[in-house]
């Protein structure tokens, strides 16, 4: 862990997210049925997604909360799908070969841990003889933006990920106190978090009318960012903490991620973790000139009480040496005192260089940038950025009010 630098956690879906998982023995019939007559011959596929609730010991992950774990399993449109898809080096060019078609779904709720224990079939010409195989998970993508009654055996997965409807708008609502910025929303059952994952598979047979179940888990990226301001002086509050700079939409899936190797084996965020962003248009929103749009969003004030505020975002570039004037950052008004700015940037000793676009961190899918905040007697602003698994602090002074380039 790099002292002076804003630690991201990759929320991390095998312990804290949604998986793939096993289906237990008594969730899977293992016995040969006879195949529907006059229908395509079928295999019996199990499938469990899990969200845990608990948080893991790999270094650089922290939990997920409820709805930043929810997918829409079971309701009037069920709001994701399952694809098999061929596998081989070429990865983007993997071809399309079937769907996973649930017949039946249960819940069972743990202390640690919530499954979801799906039961289904996929049609075995489609899926015989291969020597190996990958499984594609999407959720929460609109039930209407899948399009995969359009999808054949040319389809790719890049075509998947980089479908017009493959994307989804930032989580805010309108101005409605007049300050000129968006509120921010958060997860909720009705407003999703989109979700992608694919693992490649090899070594299993598939024969007609028998199950088969799935032994290594899907782990599944969350498209959204988060980030959390909380100001820990008790006697002080923050009368609006705003990101200035914001891409309105965003892609449901990454970029260039064919198989799991990608993105995350769950031990450390620093060798797991995506490159690069995906972004709409292969750019921040901007204008003409190039320059970005002059627009905020108000982060959520969790408790009421001025002290957490979160926000969920899509991707943004913020390392782009073409446009090294286009970069997002965080507001913080003292309530009754002056602004503070604080950068997505290495600090050293306090001081960051935010003109230095190296400097920067570009703001990722399913990371989570967390600020904590303290305001002294003269009104300074200390900023702490803490490691996920430790108790590592690096405190960063941003000089007094009088000192302060904005007050």
């Amino acid at each position: 862990m790099r002292k002076g630098t804003i630690q991201r956690a990759y929320i991390k879906a095998a312990i804290c997210g949604l998986v793939l998982l096993p289906a237990c023995a008594s969730c899977i019939d293992d016995t040969y049925v006879d195949a529907p007559a006059g229908e395509a011959t079928t295999v019996n596929v199990g499938l469990t997604l899990r969200a845990d609730n608990v948080s893991g010991n790999a270094d650089g992950y922290v939990q997920g909360s409820t709805y930043e774990n929810y997918i829409d399993l079971d309701g009037d449109t069920p709001d994701y799908r399952i694809y098999f898809f061929t596998n081989s080096a070429s990865g983007g060019n993997d071809t399309y070969l079937a769907t996973f078609k649930p017949l039946e779904m249960v819940n069972y709720y743990y202390s640690d841990y919530t499954e979801y224990r799906l039961y289904g079939e996929v049609n075995i010409p489609d899926v015989i003889d291969m020597g190996s195989f990958k499984i594609m998970v999407l959720a929460n993508w609109g039930a209407d933006n899948y399009n995969d009654e359009d999808f054949t055996t040319s389809t790719t997965i890049d075509n998947v990920c980089t479908a017009t409807t493959a994307t989804f708008n930032a989580f805010v609502d309108d101005d409605d106190d007049g300050d000129g910025n968006v509120n921010a929303v958060m997860p909720s059952a009705d407003n999703r978090i989109p979700f992608y994952g694919i693992h490649a598979y090899s070594g299993y047979t598939f024969e007609p009318g028998k199950a088969v179940t799935l032994s290594e888990p899907v782990t599944l990226l969350r498209a959204m960012a988060k980030v959390e301001v909380t100001l820990e002086t008790e006697d002080v509050t923050f009368s609006d903490v705003t990101i200035q700079h914001y891409n309105a939409t965003g892609y449901c899936a990454p970029a260039g991620v064919y198989s799991e190797a990608y993105y995350g084996q769950g031990t450390s965020w620093s060798t797991d973790y995506l490159a690069d962003v995906h972004l709409v248009g292969d750019a921040n929103d901007h204008n003409e000139d190039g320059t970005p749009i002059d627009r905020g969003i108000s982060l959520y004030d969790a408790n009421g009480d001025g002290h957490t505020w979160v926000a969920y975002l899509p991707e943004y570039r913020n390392t782009d040496e073409d446009y090294p004037d286009d970069y997002a950052y965080i507001e913080v008004r003292v309530d009754g005192g002056d602004t503070y700015e604080i950068y997505f940037a290495d600090y050293t000793l306090g001081v960051t260089d935010n003109d230095d676009v190296d400097s920067r961190y570009d703001i990722q899918r399913d990371n989570l940038y967390s600020f904590s905040v303290r305001v002294l007697d003269n009104y300074s602003l200390s900023v702490s950025v803490k490691g996920w698994t430790s108790g590592y602090e690096n405190d960063y002074e941003f000089g007094t009010a009088d000192e302060q380039d904005n007050g």
